[in-house]
């Protein structure tokens, strides 16, 4: 199949970004032609970088944000069959329908509950809606809506343990100091990261706590007033400013590599990740593959990918722009989970790291994500690309 992929572009250091990296190359070697159209990530120009050993060529978006005025072109002169989309669809109304001539296949978060309405309307226009959590499956079903699950995938031999001592070192983390991250990007308000509550619930523990002199490392635009929380002005409000190693933020906004990261995750006690929800939580399931036991709130998807850590119970639900529920954390439970994370003996620790790092290899790693699921899937479509002429199903009458 001729497949046109739109998304954040393949060599963003971001969620969409990175998968993109993991699928295009894997696509290619399966016998596919893809060019990407890059969302986010390029303006005034094309590129044909090479991606694990694979050449993409990667086209920009036109003046709509995802590429919707610039599609139909894209589309006729790359004869394409498959166009898959990673993004929210709840800002696309119709017009990403009306774009596109051929079959379109939408990989898309659930991160409500229920469904919102503004994501079911869009997602029942694609030939095939796909979502990568078990939970937005679910929530799709209880819709009415028929979906695949394709899950996220990670780079497991990147994502690895690391000498702890070597990459605190290496990033300048203290000896000795019990040491949470937080890796996530800080937009919007509220935090949907929960940059506020964590941060409180962390000043909190630091209090009772400090025989760990806990230290907080926070991977995010911290000085992003427009588009989120001023976190330096944030922790000297909560008397931790001294307990705070930020990120370098020209570093942050140039692209630190995914080895980076996983010198982070290598290096903390703990990744904070109280998020209000979340479509999949990449970071959860990378902290995981680098024995980092994680705090993620019970709501959304993050259930399910907690395996080495605890899903601190929120402290209400929270109704969203898009009328539907996610949820406030709770101060109380995050701390309360940041002290049973510092009580773990050593054997604990290493156990639950053991059990955390076999349950991303088994389910997420990307060979197994590609062959589980994309694969299958791939196969099918080629087979209904092959007998409609490359029509999608809503051309042919069988749109849902």
């Amino acid at each position: 199949m001729r497949i046109l992929w739109a998304s954040n572009a393949v060599w963003c250091h971001t969620g969409y970004g990175g998968q993109a990296k993991g699928v295009l190359p894997r696509l290619v070697r399966a016998g596919h032609e893809v060019v990407q159209l890059a969302t986010w990530g390029l303006e005034g120009g094309s590129l044909s970088p090479l991606i694990d050993g694979e050449r993409i060529q990667v086209v920009p978006r036109g003046i709509d944000l995802y590429g919707a005025d610039v599609l139909p072109a894209y589309i006729e002169e790359y004869g394409i069959d498959l166009v898959v989309t990673l993004f929210d669809l709840w800002p696309l109304g119709q017009r990403y329908r009306q774009a596109i001539p051929c079959r379109w296949a939408a990989w898309y978060p659930v991160d409500h509950e229920p469904l919102p309405e503004a994501v079911r309307s869009v997602a029942a226009q694609s030939d095939y809606p796909l979502v990568y959590s078990l939970f937005g499956e679910r929530m799709c079903r209880d819709a009415d809506l028929d979906t695949t699950y394709i899950p996220h995938g990670v780079d497991c031999e990147v994502f690895r343990p690391l000498d702890r001592a070597e990459c605190r070192r290496e990033l300048g983390f203290p000896e000795g100091a019990f040491v949470a991250a937080m890796v996530g990007t800080n937009k919007g308000w509220p935090s949907r990261k929960s940059f506020g509550e964590a941060l409180e619930a962390f000043a909190l523990f630091a209090g009772e706590r400090d025989d760990l002199d806990p230290h907080l490392y926070i991977h995010a635009d911290y000085a992003n007033a427009e588009r989120g929380f001023n976190l330096i002005g944030l922790a000297k409000d909560l008397g931790i400013a001294d307990r705070c190693i930020f990120v370098k933020r020209h570093k942050y906004i140039s692209g630190l590599p995914d080895e980076y990261v996983a010198q982070v995750y290598s290096a903390a006690d703990v990744l904070l990740m109280p998020s209000m929800n979340e479509g999949f939580g990449l970071p959860i399931v990378e902290a995981q593959a680098c024995g980092c036991p994680v705090i993620t709130t019970k709501c959304t998807s993050m259930p399910e990918l907690t395996v080495n850590g605890l899903c601190a119970e929120p402290a209400q639900r929270f109704r969203s722009a898009i009328d539907s529920w996610t949820a406030i954390a709770s101060v109380a439970n995050v701390t309360s989970a940041l002290h049973v994370i510092a009580s773990r003996d050593a054997a604990e620790a290493q156990r639950r790291a053991e059990e955390g790092r076999r349950f991303v290899v088994d389910n997420y790693a990307w060979d197994t994500v590609f062959g589980r699921f994309w694969a299958p899937w791939l196969e099918e479509v080629t087979a209904h690309v092959e007998a409609g002429a490359g029509l999608s199903l809503v051309d042919l009458g069988e749109g849902k």
